[in-house]
């Protein structure tokens, strides 16, 4: 699966640095701003590749749904009118959305501990193929301004919660419980 734009990008580095990288934006857009969040009130989305731009996208996500500049429309747009506006601004449905820290900088994931918080940012690499990473990203992870038990969950703990999948406690014991 190519990004939006690959054809335009010269190269895979292109492509794969920049262009998925901007490609989770107007995905997650969409899902936000058609309401499948308000729709699916059970439904939580995990974003990958850093989440993108995402940190970034709360208030333009506001803005996109109250285009009075544009008349409710922007200029040279034709085609079917968008979905309803939703009951609550865009980017309050940022609380159902998780990211991994797959991403490439400090910055970057300093941005999404301050857009979802410690408690939506789940540890991931995209690897492989860079099997490096998982170093660098742990490195990234420490140095994030968060203590020891918030460190833990964004190591590990918002994963297992997120995926239902317990604690390493809780699977140790009920290995040991008697059948």
């Amino acid at each position: 699966a190519r990004p939006v734009g690959a054809d335009a990008l010269r190269g895979p580095a292109l492509v794969e640095q920049v262009g998925r990288f901007l490609d989770v934006g107007p995905g997650v857009a969409s899902v936000v701003l058609g309401g499948w969040l308000e729709r699916h009130p059970g439904l939580r989305l995990l974003v990958a590749g850093g989440g993108g731009p995402l940190a970034l996208l709360g208030e333009r996500l506001d803005r996109a749904q109250r285009p009075e500049h544009w008349g409710g429309t922007p200029p040279g747009v034709g085609g079917p009118p968008g979905p309803p506006p939703l009951p609550r601004p865009p980017s309050s449905y940022f609380d159902r959305i998780w990211v991994d820290t797959a991403v490439a900088s400090a910055t970057h994931l300093e941005a999404n501990l301050r857009a979802f918080g410690s408690g939506r940012l789940v540890f991931g690499t995209d690897g492989p193929p860079i099997l490096s990473a998982v170093e660098d990203t742990a490195a990234l992870v420490a140095a994030l301004p968060l203590d020891g038990p918030a460190r833990a969950r964004v190591l590990g703990g918002n994963a297992c919660e997120l995926l239902a999948l317990g604690t390493d406690r809780d699977r140790n014991r009920s290995e040991e419980a008697p059948p």
